[in-house]
């Protein structure tokens, strides 16, 4: 068949049609070539968040001068909760979580401060006596913001009315409000750490009774 094939044709179409069926059985097949940018500009990155999750905060994780567990929970995705933890020496902290603040299961995490080791940390002159920390991380090991504020109230019978709260999170520490008498309160969306300071203007603390003035004579 192939002579006859030859036969019908005159020698420059032979040689043509040899080298088109030749080229069309032995073509290299096409692979297109792609950018790894192109696929995590569609899909994302390892070390982007979770599709639909917020931006990731900027907090840093559990400071090693917040030492001390006080509990765990875990939150489920897109359900508000309220959570309530209870410490050494009358102490107790309560996190109310919103609906559809995070949008994937999340393990939520309350650490105390060490009072001796924030000293250096916040004014001169002032003296830490309430310090706590809210730390958590996702389903995905992410530790994206929340999406509406989560809410801390921690009842402490060593902090007095005006007490200040600070944010130690990023360099100097920030003043984020006072506290009342026996309990302070904040709302946040990354993990924060908090410490509150006595001052000397500050009020005593619940159940300290306050200095007498000293007595003066008229004469």
């Amino acid at each position: 068949m192939t002579e006859q094939f030859e036969e019908s044709v005159g020698h420059d179409r032979r040689t043509f049609v040899k080298r088109l069926v030749l080229g069309s059985v032995f073509a290299a097949p096409v692979i297109s070539s792609f950018k790894m940018s192109g696929i995590e500009a569609v899909f994302g990155g390892a070390k982007q968040s979770a599709p639909f999750s917020a931006l990731p905060n900027t907090s840093p994780t559990k400071r090693k001068d917040y030492p001390d567990s006080v509990g765990c929970v875990t939150l489920r995705a897109n359900i508000g909760r309220t959570v309530n933890f209870t410490d050494t020496g009358g102490r107790a902290i309560t996190i109310m979580v919103p609906n559809q603040a995070f949008f994937f299961d999340t393990t939520l995490c309350v650490y105390r401060g060490n009072l001796t080791a924030l000293q250096d940390l916040v004014p001169s002159g002032e003296t830490p006596v309430s310090a706590y920390s809210v730390v958590w991380t996702n389903l995905f090991n992410q530790r994206p913001d929340a999406i509406h504020p989560l809410e801390i109230d921690v009842t402490d019978p060593g902090v007095a009315q005006s007490d200040p709260i600070y944010v130690i999170d990023s360099g100097s520490p920030v003043n984020d409000g006072s506290a009342q008498t026996g309990a302070w309160d904040s709302t946040f969306t990354e993990d924060p750490h908090y410490v509150v300071t006595h001052t000397a203007a500050s009020a005593p603390p619940s159940g300290t009774p306050a200095t007498e003035p000293e007595a003066r004579f008229t004469g």
